[in-house]
């Protein structure tokens, strides 16, 4: 078929350029997806998806690729080539106000503070590169204190005459 032949068979649906995915007009139309892309680049008219760009890492990819009608990985791919981080990547993680604990503290210890498992505060302390706590091994333990009047020998049970 040429470019002409085409042409023609386009002309009815150029109206719904940039507001129909590419997709939907070449069924309609009864072409190949590569054939409506290339008219809608000639007329000079944007994507369908512009229309989504406002909302790209406030929702998931997942949720505006059924909004927009295309497939997750079309949306993953739009959102990395502007430059725009995911929905995940921009919420905060509830373990971050427990930071300055990490590799001071066990993860354990930590998971139980923050109501999180060991594994997640482990994630989050390797993300961050820090290393795992260690007790210190410099500091001599602790020694219990001595009663008064208890020299901790043995007293005598003879009496001297």
């Amino acid at each position: 078929m040429t470019h002409d032949e085409i042409d023609q068979l386009l002309w009815p649906f150029e109206p719904l350029f940039g507001r129909w995915s590419d997709a939907q007009i070449a069924t309609a139309a009864g072409v190949s997806i590569h054939a409506v892309a290339g008219r809608r680049r000639r007329l000079g008219i944007g994507s369908h998806l512009q229309a989504y760009d406002s909302i790209l890492g406030l929702f998931t990819d997942e949720h505006v690729a059924q909004l927009a009608g295309v497939a997750k990985q079309t949306i993953t791919v739009r959102r990395s080539s502007l430059g725009i981080p995911s929905h995940r990547d921009q919420q905060t993680n509830p373990l971050e106000v427990f930071d300055p604990l990490l590799g001071v503290l066990s993860d354990a210890a930590i998971a139980q503070l923050a109501g999180r498992s060991p594994s997640a505060v482990l994630k989050r302390r390797r993300k961050l590169g820090i290393t795992t706590y260690r007790p210190r091994s410099d500091t001599p333990p602790l020694k219990t204190p001595h009663k008064a009047g208890h020299s901790g020998k043995l007293a005598s049970t003879t009496k001297s005459v």
